[in-house]
């Protein structure tokens, strides 16, 4: 009696196809990802992570010398954005693990 193995390939997740989180900052225009669309390993070092920096590389990726570059962003705003991008994608604050005031 032989099984069908689990094929990854196939599968289709809601969240692959999912919009990401769109904002801008000093007039320009960043997307950070859901949680779901990160690849594990960076899920996992953002969710690990206790560093408000850490955490904004790595949710902006090829995007943070701009974000940085794009104003100073007090820690009132940072927590705002995230906040803002935990509501999008129906996390609640704590829930993953990364805050600016930890």
């Amino acid at each position: 009696m032989g099984t069908t193995p689990f094929d990854l390939d196939a599968l289709e997740v809601e969240s692959d196809t999912a919009e990401p989180f769109h904002f801008t900052w000093g007039g320009q225009a960043f997307t950070m990802p859901l949680l779901t669309q990160m690849e594990w390993q960076e899920q996992t070092a953002f969710i690990r992570t206790d560093d408000p920096v850490d955490s904004v590389r790595l949710l902006l990726g090829d995007q943070f010398d701009a974000f940085t570059a794009a104003g100073r962003l007090t820690v009132a705003r940072l927590n705002a954005l995230l906040g803002a991008w935990q509501e999008f994608q129906g996390v609640g604050l704590g829930e993953s693990g990364a805050s600016a005031s930890s």
